[in-house]
């Protein structure tokens, strides 16, 4: 205990009685050099409005009104309880605190110009010191019946938080318009130097418009199969689809029909052939039809179906793995090679869909809800395959 109080015996004595302590540096080689250590700090500037910073909010009427509720603070603290103000804020108090700001964002980028105003000397602008104690700008249109704000608007920079919460309002309050008529709303009341630019940049940063505007996602288009622009007689390469159900009349019966639509893969040419349906039979017929007027292939592709719904069970049941080892056995006699596009992979037989699409926009054109037999029907096809293998490849020239 006496230790804890007094300490060690040698402490009350001179320093030369102290005893030393044994020094335990080991001394080595050093083979590489020490790295020196380098401090830095790192300054943040804080505003010196604190919580009041126009950073800290997202919205320019939120700021607008915490300010006018903490300018009622200071107010009431300066008077009696009978004269404090209390409620729901009024309008002189938003417009008061609008020009807070306003003042607070002019002074931040137009100090001098202000100060030069004030000392009475003149500016190259035709720039004043008016209503609020604000700087606003004029032309020749005093005598004009638009309002004083109109006539005098709020001049204000392009580059500060404030104008940007401000621009931001105005849009949405638009029901976001675009740039041009948001620019015609804002100068309504201020000025913004670079003002196209600066509404321009809060338009394109706003969420909403751009979910709205923004373009859809454009796929890298794989190249061309060889199949396709190679050289070749027509329908040398072909391919098919099924178009339909069309709804013929038979005798007294309604009838169910589809359009077997063959395609020259290389000169776009179509054949068009009309079946009853949607069995093996059925087409096999429709390919020899296709075969004794157009000539043999040496290579067919068609749709693999698979992605087909319920709805198409038929046209599934047709091409299902039985059916295309049949199909392909019996091709294969006339040494036709016939292979199916990737699964899930439609647009590898989008030269035959677009085909698909105007042979369909031509039925309801010329059908309309014409309820026709097979023969009209088949007239029509005949007609159809006329026009659209007519048709030109390329632009016309003027």
């Amino acid at each position: 205990m006496s230790l804890w109080w007094h300490g060690p015996s040698w402490l009350k004595g001179p320093d030369s009685t102290w005893p030393t302590e044994n020094d335990r540096t080991v001394m080595e080689d050093v083979n590489h050099e020490r790295g020196s250590m380098v401090l830095a700090n790192v300054l943040q500037e804080r505003s010196d409005l604190g919580r009041l910073a126009p950073e800290c909010f997202a919205h320019f009427e939120r700021l607008v009104r915490v300010t006018a509720f903490c300018v009622r603070f200071a107010h009431n603290a300066r008077r009696l309880t009978p004269e404090r103000r209390c409620g729901d804020l009024t309008v002189e108090e938003i417009q008061q605190a609008e020009c807070i700001w306003f003042r607070i964002v002019q002074q931040r980028n137009f100090g001098a110009e202000i100060q030069r105003i004030r000392s009475g000397k003149p500016l190259q602008t035709d720039s004043r010191l008016r209503q609020f104690d604000l700087l606003r700008v004029g032309g020749r249109n005093s005598r004009s019946k638009l309002c004083y704000e109109a006539r005098h608007q709020v001049l204000l920079p392009h580059n500060d938080y404030v104008v940007t919460l401000l621009l931001r309002q105005l849009h949405e309050r638009k029901l976001h318009a675009p740039p041009e008529t948001t620019l015609a709303a804002v100068r309504q009341k201020f000025w913004i130097l670079k003002g196209r630019a600066a509404v321009k940049r809060v338009v394109r940063d706003c969420v909403i418009c751009r979910k709205v505007y923004s373009a859809p996602y454009q796929p890298k288009m794989a190249e061309l199969p060889k199949e396709r622009i190679t050289e070749a007689s027509p329908f040398q390469r072909t391919g098919v689809d099924f178009a339909g159900p069309l709804f013929v009349r038979r005798r007294r019966s309604q009838a169910k029909v589809y359009v077997c639509l063959f395609t020259c893969m290389v000169t776009r040419a179509i054949h068009l052939e009309l079946v009853q349906g949607l069995t093996t039979q059925d087409f096999l017929l429709a390919f020899r039809r296709f075969v004794a007027r157009r000539g043999r292939p040496d290579y067919m592709q068609s749709d693999n179906f698979r992605s087909f719904s319920a709805a198409d069970r038929e046209l599934d049941e047709l091409l299902s793995k039985e059916n295309r080892v049949l199909m392909k056995r019996e091709l294969a006699k006339d040494r036709i090679t016939w292979n199916f596009i990737t699964p899930r992979a439609p647009w590898s037989g989008g030269y035959w869909e677009r085909l698909v699409g105007s042979v369909k926009t031509a039925l309801k054109k010329a059908l309309g809800h014409a309820y026709v037999d097979e023969q009209q029907l088949c007239t029509v096809l005949c007609e159809i395959e006329a026009q659209i293998n007519a048709r030109p490849l390329t632009l016309s020239q003027r």
